[in-house]
């Protein structure tokens, strides 16, 4: 029986690197949030315009350091959560991690994992917005890896440009080609056992983690709630102190219950797609036999 193929993206002739095997794949994820580029300009202009000003007016040096610490409060979170690539070896993956948690498992191997299979995740803090997660348009599909004891974590392969309704990126499907090839040399399937779904629950399923949380009207008038809420209780001679939680509580409400609804739906999808890599190895090895 023919070998699987060599992924298109696989390094050939990389060294074995510390007993890891040779490096098969490598994906550079985001160097930040998005948020984080937004505060390098928001706060490098308020340092520009803020200093010109104090020069004018011949202000203290304190005036300049504390128009330059929000810059430099950015710049430390640049730093300390700059990510590492994601590495895949003939033997196991390397994760990305912050630079603060390169400690925490920078190296897992294949043998000890009870099963890898695409694992769907919402893209970070796009989970509090209902708009754009209570119906999956945020979803990515990253790596899951499942320990033996139930532990599980995703890979993730965030792109910096997104296509609505398209959850396997590039790095992702690089990713997995690779993952395959691997296993494939190992003579090991992806994932060892996992449940067995009918059609019927296999539709159950997936409507079930497709449904909409609450209908888009319901969303946006429960967000817009809040100023006319707050509007009233004060009007009504309620302190604004004690108005405004009062007020947030619907907006606060519904972005809680998205979250939640968005970890209910990547469960689900993750049961089946783990049924579904299950399935796919044991296809693969009886038409190999």
């Amino acid at each position: 029986m023919a070998g699987p193929a060599a992924p298109s993206d696989a390094l050939p002739g990389a060294a074995d690197d510390a007993g890891r095997g040779a490096l098969l794949y490598e994906y550079a994820p985001p160097r930040a949030h998005p948020i984080v580029y937004a505060g390098f300009l928001v706060f490098g202009f308020v340092l520009v315009t803020g200093s010109l000003e104090a020069m004018v007016r011949d202000a203290p040096a304190r005036i300049y350091l504390l128009y330059a610490a929000p810059l430099a409060a950015t710049a430390l979170l640049y730093a300390v959560f700059f990510p590492s690539p994601v590495r895949i070896h003939a033997l196991g993956i390397a994760p990305s991690r912050p630079l603060v948690a390169r400690w925490r498992r920078p190296f897992v191997h294949w043998e000890d994992l009870a099963a890898v299979y695409p694992s769907f995740y919402d893209v970070t803090g796009a989970f509090v917005s209902p708009f754009a997660s209570s119906d999956g348009k945020v979803t990515q599909m990253g790596l899951g890896l499942e320990w033996p004891d139930g532990r599980t974590e995703t890979v993730r392969f965030t792109p910096t440009r997104f296509t609505a309704w398209q959850s396997r990126s590039r790095g992702y499907q690089g990713a997995i080609e690779a993952v395959r090839y691997a296993h494939g040399r190992l003579g090991r399937p992806l994932t060892s056992s996992a449940p067995r779904y009918s059609e019927d629950e296999r539709r159950r399923l997936l409507d079930q983690a497709t449904r909409p949380f609450l209908p888009f009207f319901a969303i946006v008038l429960l967000f817009a709630s809040a100023a006319p809420v707050l509007w009233v209780l004060v009007l009504l001679g309620l302190p604004v102190e004690a108005a405004l939680p009062v007020a947030l509580a619907a907006p606060l409400g519904v972005s809680l219950r998205s979250w939640s609804k968005s970890r209910e739906r990547n469960r689900i999808l993750n049961r089946l797609s783990k049924a579904a890599e299950h399935e796919r190895a044991g296809a693969a090895g009886a038409e190999g036999a």
